[in-house]
């Protein structure tokens, strides 16, 4: 691979003024995280006292930031969100992980805080440097080329800017209009094919011959016509923002966008190209037909039309036969387009959100099929997280917890928990622990529903109840038992204007799928699935589970605010939980088989494990976020896409469990 700033300088030498430009320009340096903010967060990895921002554009980023793993399926997306941040750029990765078809990182730090705190002096150091470079070249990795290969192969032109999406599942477009067009989620929609016309929604209008398409050689060089109709899942909230980077990935930035602007898209909006004068004859040209409804009867007679001159109009010699000159209704404007529940006739589409979406799990691979901003079909992929997890079997059994544990990097110390129990009882071991298990369980309850809360409030728009929660998550980071301070948060959120108004109304699961719904969001309606009911630990400090009749999305966030309370008063309880022990098997030949379960902030979890000669070759995992999946597609159809969003989130799905 080669060097990043290769990838990630702009083109040219550095003079002393590029220099003390670049000086000034990155006091403050913004990060787009990759996989997530939440998986940063659940690192311990906390920006602001490196000197850091996030940003949730990346074009409003310095600096893609890889954290902790990027399995295969994520990495082709982070390479497209590298592509979209402006020049000059950096890669930095902590911990040990390949980056390709990332180019090679520009800096490479430990996975800890101590870490991130040499992040920015580097950083600067390093753009300071080398953020000019005449070496310089254009970031085109071969997964991009290869889509490129194959739509210039078809030569297939559809008009008004449209494409084959099918065809562009990793996030690719023409070269052209490939990092301008693509939004930050690092991918593009797929269009549901049964859901659209053959040409795209724009079927029905009008399409040129085929003599006046450019041809697969010429689309190579120029953007799509109406490529800048292309809309944006995120625009930048900058007002003072710079202009966006070019079309092309290029290291220099070049002229304004108007000029690259192609002459097939100057053309197909210049009116003023219509010559001037009297229009071509038109005998018998019957202009009542022609202007429909507006044309009143006096003017068949002759009457003078106001605002219409129509003198030395000569239409004797046009030949109007065969030509229907009335009036064309929506009716039949919209007759072939696919129709609504309520028999309307919309544009179907289809918006990609994620697997880098704000205010969304980090890695949850979202697409909506919308009839106009109308949800009628929801689908999660599977799969983006896969980490090859039977290709590592077999593991040793005192590997197993913690690979387990850092299969889901949101709530580790919970699997972690489960797959001791699971080995406990596949070597007929007792489970060791004991409560300080129980509390580095409750512990990571409280700072997992406070980082779903988080990310609940970018994606609500709700500022306040962001930066409350953030700042109460990395307080309890810190100094875990602070009673007081989870009251005071729970108490001000619960009196926030307008926010139970917004989020009563939304998101009820229907009754026939609750028996799908796990922890917080099956507690809130009303059914006591709880895991802890049957554990002996909880069954010794009086544990009763926290059970509502709330079926919405106000209900979940309730839910959640109140177990924060009720584990909270655990640990105060108990006191401070000591380091996760190893599993304590040394015995060579162990074999047999164990069951588990435990309460992971998100629901129920079980585990089910095979031992053969003290290495586990078999397991299988049924985890609370893989059932939530199954409700997402039936309680948000018919939903309007802000309340979608919403009652997605409050489901808080772990992307890396989904595929388990």
């Amino acid at each position: 691979m080669l060097s990043a700033f290769v990838f990630g300088a702009r083109a040219g030498r550095l003079s002393p003024w590029k220099q003390w430009l670049m000086k000034t320009g990155f006091q403050t340096l913004k990060v787009f995280a990759v996989p997530g903010e939440d998986v940063l967060r659940a690192l311990g990895l906390e920006l602001a006292p490196a000197g850091l921002t996030i940003a949730r554009n990346p074009r409003e980023a310095d600096i893609l930031l890889i954290t902790g793993s990027l399995p295969s399926g994520l990495a082709e997306n982070a390479a497209v969100i590298f592509a979209q941040l402006p020049r000059p750029r950096l890669l930095a990765v902590m911990g040990e992980l390949e980056t390709a078809p990332l180019p090679a990182p520009g800096i490479r730090l430990p996975l800890n805080q101590e870490g991130l705190l040499a992040l920015r002096p580097e950083a600067c150091r390093l753009l300071t440097a080398q953020g000019w470079a005449p070496e310089a070249q254009p970031f085109a990795p071969a997964f991009i080329e290869q889509v490129i290969a194959g739509q210039q192969e078809k030569g297939d032109h559809k008009g008004h800017g449209s494409m084959d999406h099918r065809a562009m599942e990793h996030g690719g477009m023409d070269m052209e209009g490939m990092m301008k067009d693509l939004d930050h989620s690092g991918m593009k929609p797929q269009p549901d094919a049964a859901a659209l016309p053959a040409n795209g929604p724009h079927e029905h209008h009008p399409m040129p011959e085929a003599a006046d398409k450019p041809s697969g050689k010429e689309t190579a060089k120029e953007p799509a016509a109406n490529d800048q109709h292309a809309h944006q899942t995120m625009p930048p909230t900058d007002p003072k923002e710079p202009p966006a980077p070019p079309a092309v990935d290029s290291p220099d930035p070049g002229p304004h966008a108007e000029h690259h602007q192609p002459p097939a898209a100057q053309a197909s909006h210049d009116h003023a190209a219509m010559p001037a004068g009297p229009m071509p004859h038109a005998e018998g040209m019957n202009m009542p037909d022609m202007m429909g409804d507006q044309m009143k009867p006096e003017a068949e007679a002759g009457t003078e039309m106001p605002g219409m001159d129509m003198s030395g109009m000569d239409m004797s010699d046009m030949d109007m036969s065969g030509m229907d000159m009335g009036f064309m209704s929506m009716v039949e404007m919209t007759k072939d387009l696919p129709r609504s529940p309520d028999g309307l006739a919309m544009e179907a589409s289809e918006a990609a959100f994620g697997p880098f979406f704000p205010g969304l799990p980090g890695g949850l691979n979202l697409h909506l099929h919308l009839d106009g901003d109308t949800v009628t079909k929801a689908v999660i992929t599977r799969g983006k997280l896969d980490q090859d997890r039977v290709d590592c079997l077999p593991l040793p059994a005192r590997e197993f917890a913690p690979w387990l544990a850092g299969l889901d990097p949101l709530t580790p110390a919970a699997y972690h928990l489960l797959a001791h129990r699971a080995l406990a009882q596949a070597t007929r071991l007792p489970a060791t622990g004991g409560l300080p298990q129980l509390i580095l369980l409750e512990q990571e309850r409280i700072a997992s529903h406070l980082n779903w809360l988080i990310d609940f409030g970018v994606t609500i728009g709700h500022a306040w109840l962001r930066q409350a929660a953030e700042h109460l998550y990395w307080q309890l980071r810190q100094v875990p038992d602070q009673p007081a301070a989870v009251t005071a948060f729970v108490r001000q959120v619960r009196r926030l204007p307008l926010l139970r108004q917004s989020l009563t109304a939304v998101g009820q699961i229907p009754a026939p799928l609750l028996h799908h719904a796990r922890g917080p969001v099956a507690r809130a309606a009303g059914v006591s699935h709880d895991a802890r009911q049957l554990d002996p630990l909880y069954q010794q400090v009086g544990f009763e589970p926290v059970v509502l009749t709330e079926n919405n999305v106000w209900g979940r966030l309730q839910a959640r605010l109140q177990e924060m309370l009720q584990s909270q008063e655990l640990v105060h309880q108990l006191g401070a939980a000591p380091p996760t022990p190893a599993f304590s098997s040394t015995d060579q030949a162990a074999a047999g088989t164990g069951r588990a379960s435990v309460e992971t902030p998100r629901g129920t979890a079980t585990l089910e494990v095979t031992l053969q000669g003290g290495q586990v070759t078999a397991y299988t995992l049924h985890a609370p976020s893989a059932l939530h999946v199954a409700l997402v597609n039936e309680f948000v159809r018919e939903q309007e896409l802000g309340d979608a969003l919403k009652t997605i989130a409050s489901l808080d799905i772990s992307p890396w469990t989904i595929t388990a």
